[in-house]
């Protein structure tokens, strides 16, 4: 079994605009004290992680109430070319499918809305967000998260060729919280 890490490097990762640049600092050292002790302060949404409902949706749950199903199991990885609207969406191959990440472009409103109605319930992407502009960035989130789905966001595809994997990617389980980095990781027959 072949394993392919698509988790971005989360100090390193790109920075949604407005969001919070991740620090990591070390708080106590090896050469003074023992042991080595750091603290990480960051956004929520750096690096590869999940969204919430409580992300967009007034009464939505946090990450720590999200089924650990819509994060484990099979999936499929499909490139694309720019945003997915509800044509591209028919047009993807997605027999069986309930999570699909999508490499090299994200969704329009009526792009999640097809994909939701073919059964796709947890929708990832390579890009900053799952909404393919800023104008359709409430529609799409809130299409899935309303949904029960679950969002996906700034995974690392480029190990990863289009096709049918077993997807790991559960979120840290922090109550109250409207997201958590993830580390997410494909499993593909040898």
């Amino acid at each position: 079994m072949r394993r392919i890490d698509i988790t971005r490097e989360l100090l390193t990762a790109p920075v949604y605009p407005g969001d919070e640049q991740p620090v990591l600092e070390q708080t106590v050292s090896l050469e003074t004290e023992g042991y080595n002790l750091s603290s990480l302060r960051l956004c929520l949404h750096n690096g590869t992680h999940a969204d919430a409902p409580r992300h967009f949706l007034k009464d939505g749950g946090d990450i720590a109430q999200m089924s650990l199903a819509l994060f484990i199991g099979p999936c499929v990885v499909r490139t694309v070319r720019g945003p997915v609207d509800g044509v591209a969406a028919l047009e993807l191959s997605l027999k069986g499918c309930e999570k699909l990440l999508l490499r090299g472009g994200a969704l329009t409103g009526q792009g999640a809305k097809v994909l939701l109605s073919r059964g796709v319930a947890t929708v990832g992407t390579d890009q900053l967000s799952i909404s393919a502009s800023e104008e359709t960035e409430l529609d799409v989130h809130r299409a899935i998260l309303e949904k029960g789905g679950a969002i996906l966001e700034n995974l690392r595809l480029d190990d990863a060729p289009d096709g049918r994997y077993f997807l790991f990617a559960p979120p840290l389980a922090i109550a109250g919280a409207d997201g958590a980095p993830v580390r997410a990781v494909l499993l593909a027959e040898d």
